[in-house]
Parts: C-alpha cells; sequence; structure tokens
C-alpha cells in the first residue's frame, strides 16, 4: 500500500492514555494508515509497548508522557507534542480513571481526581492544541472517550459517571466552538472492552466476593442485544472513520460502541 492510500496519510495525531488498551490500538491503527502518532503515557516506558508495536508494522511514533492529573506536565507534554509533529491534525483524549463510587460515601478527593483527569486535563489538551489546528488553517478532529455511563445514570460508578457526563458536554462546545475552523469534535461511548483495565476489574470483584473470575468476566464483557463482547480494535475502527475525510460532516456526536446495550 503506498503511503498517499493510507487513510490519515500526512496526518499527526495525539493519543492519550495510549499504553496500553484502548488507546493503544487507536494509536496503531492511525499509525498504520499513515499518521506520524504522538503516543501519550503516564511514563515513556509504559508507551515502550506501543512504539514498538508501531514501528514493527513500520509506522512513526514517539512518546509523549505526562501524568494527566499535573496540569504543567499536561502543558509541557502538548507543548513538547506539537513541536515534534511540527503541527496537529488529531487529538484522542482517551485517558481516563474509574472505580466505583457512591455519592453518599465517595472521597471528595477521589471525586475531584476523576474531574481533574477525566474532564480538566481533556479540556487542557483541547486548549493546548486547538489554536494549532486554526492557525493551520486545514481543519482537525477531536476525539473524547465517553463511555456508555455518558448518557445513563451508572449507581456503581458516581464519580466515573459524572465526569464522563461532563466529558461530552466539554465536547458539544468544542463543536460548536470551532466548527467554523472546520474542527470536527465528537465522542466514542464504549461499553466494557477487553482490555487490561477490564480484567484489572473483574479480578478484583472476584478476590472481593469470592466469585469466579472467569464467570464475572463473561457476563460483564458479554453486553446488549448482541451479547458482544467489544474488542479495543472496534473502538479504533470507530476512532479511524471520525479521523477521517469519510466524517466530514459528522461533529458534535456521541456514537455508542456498546452491542445495542444503550436501547435497554
Amino acid at each position: 500500500m503506498s503511503d498517499g492510500s493510507r487513510t490519515l496519510a500526512g496526518k499527526r495525531a495525539l493519543v492519550t492514555g495510549a499504553g496500553s488498551g484502548i488507546g493503544q490500538a487507536i494509536a496503531a491503527t492511525m499509525a498504520r494508515e499513515g499518521a506520524h502518532v504522538a503516543v501519550h503515557a503516564r511514563s515513556h516506558e509504559r508507551a515502550q509497548p506501543t512504539l514498538d508495536r508501531i514501528r514493527e508494522a513500520g509506522g512513526r511514533a514517539f512518546a509523549a508522557s505526562a501524568d494527566l492529573a499535573d496540569f504543567p506536565a499536561v502543558e509541557t507534554m502538548c507543548a513538547d507534542a506539537l513541536e515534534r509533529l511540527g503541527g496537529i491534525d488529531i487529538v484522542v483524549n482517551n485517558a481516563g480513571i474509574f472505580d466505583e463510587s457512591d455519592i453518599l460515601d465517595v472521597d471528595l478527593d477521589y471525586w475531584e481526581l476523576n474531574f481533574r483527569v477525566n474532564v480538566t486535563a481533556p479540556m487542557l489538551i483541547t486548549r493546548y492544541t486547538v489554536p494549532a489546528m486554526i492557525e493551520q488553517g486545514e481543519g482537525g478532529c477531536l476525539i473524547y472517550m465517553g463511555s456508555t455511563a455518558s448518557t445513563q445514570g451508572d449507581p456503581e460508578w458516581m464519580a466515573y459517571t459524572a465526569s464522563k457526563h461532563a466529558l461530552v458536554g466539554l465536547m458539544k462546545a468544542a463543536a460548536a466552538g470551532y466548527g467554523r475552523h472546520r474542527i470536527r469534535s465528537n465522542a466514542i461511548a464504549p461499553a466494557w472492552v477487553e482490555t487490561p483495565m477490564a480484567e484489572r476489574y473483574f479480578a478484583g470483584m472476584a478476590e472481593e466476593t469470592g466469585q469466579d473470575y472467569d464467570t464475572l468476566f463473561d457476563e460483564g464483557m458479554g453486553v446488549g442485544v448482541l451479547n458482544a463482547r467489544i474488542d479495543a480494535q472496534s473502538i479504533a475502527d470507530l476512532a479511524l472513520y471520525l479521523a477521517s475525510d469519510s466524517a466530514r460532516h459528522i461533529t458534535g456526536q456521541t456514537l455508542s460502541v456498546c452491542g445495542g446495550l444503550v436501547m435497554r
């Protein structure tokens, strides 16, 4: 395949939380399709498996590390990524945190950390990258990683649910604010996806409850009317579509990848 025939040939992308799971799949897929990718993780070591995967496939990528709860580090990371990429066309705000919480007893520090990482950091990354898109004058693409919790109320993950609702609000504000510059902004809302994060969650639940891990994992991952087990590549495929010219008239939308779960 010639470079010119790749979907994202010549594009420059920043993908956060790309050390594993969904973020790794998105970064690798965009690199495969011709993008030069800044692979964000909390450290260069965490980014290395993704860099190896991309480079082994002949793609271009480099590590862009920062703790997203450290706002000065976020600004530095974005500045470094912009300099090394020579501009920016695509930003995927994928990184996030979650755990069980209830409003009646949630720790306020944990509540604030959810919003710090899941909402404020994506806002800052948008702030630090959109001016370059505007200056380039060729439009751009912003993608925010929501969740089925972005549109539904989940009593088990109240801090996470509230932060993901807020993230969708940020996405819509960006779509409305920067559309005149041909910058599109959308969110992806997955259900449970087969990732290391999901495996850790269900392993912890099995240990806490004494239930069988395989049974819990199978029941948790088989979601929606399709009883689907969703893999990370399915999310990456949608991100690739949203970043491509095929989605040139799609903005301000939240697209679910959930096997039909949100119909219920």
